[in-house]
């Protein structure tokens, strides 16, 4: 048994169809069929506010789980309907024993260290804006994803991130002949992305017996 949390906002304007399509690329990995059972509980911009994401955590994080957040994001705090979710002041402590993957702009600086702090295991962001160029959506959603894929698939969280920096490699020179802007994009997602906390961990040990 293996718990994963989403919060998306796929109502943004500017991001709602990227951040869905990270979400849709997940529930379709074709790794989540190597476990028995993978619980998956989504979160969408309706009716989701620190209160209610509180009380679902809550409920879970006395054991490991994976939390995947797609919303926007500041050095300290993530956001959803403009609402401040979690700060150094408001649910800082709901991501204990999570490993918190995020597609959020700056928020592994202030943010990831507090949580951390708070006994969140492993944060994976991005310490500057993370940018999507809209003519290669698909690109950017395989990259941002691909070091949960990797992890799924049995990669430590070190693995998964020095595979996550090949792929962005690999598909930054891909796409440069064609976009050097989307390329350019990619580059300094590639430069901003970090991992904070234990990067020793592996998917067997959020198998929950």
């Amino acid at each position: 048994m293996i718990n994963s949390v989403i919060l998306y906002d796929d109502q943004d304007e500017e991001l709602g169809y990227f951040y869905h399509a990270c979400v849709d690329s997940f529930e379709q990995c074709d790794n989540l069929e190597s476990y028995d059972t993978h619980s998956i509980l989504k979160l969408d911009s309706d009716g989701v506010n620190s209160n209610s994401l509180s009380e679902v955590l809550s409920g879970i994080n006395e054991n490991k789980f994976i939390y995947l957040n797609f919303t926007h994001g500041s050095r300290d705090a993530i956001y959803l309907n403009h609402e401040e979710l979690i700060s150094p002041t408001k649910n800082y402590y709901i991501l204990s024993n999570a490993l918190v993957y995020t597609f959020s702009c700056l928020a592994g600086n202030e943010l990831a260290d507090i949580l951390i702090q708070n006994n969140a295991l492993t944060f994976w962001g991005y310490t500057e804006e993370a940018l999507v160029n809209p003519s290669y959506y698909d690109k950017f959603v395989t990259c941002a994803m691909y070091g949960i894929f990797s992890f799924l698939a049995g990669a430590t969280i070190k693995e998964a991130y020095n595979n996550t920096i090949e792929c962005m490699n690999i598909t930054i020179d891909e796409i440069y002949p064609k976009s050097v802007l989307a390329a350019s994009f990619l580059e300094e997602d590639r430069d901003a992305l970090i991992v904070k906390g234990d990067e020793s961990l592996s998917i067997s040990d959020f198998c929950l017996s």
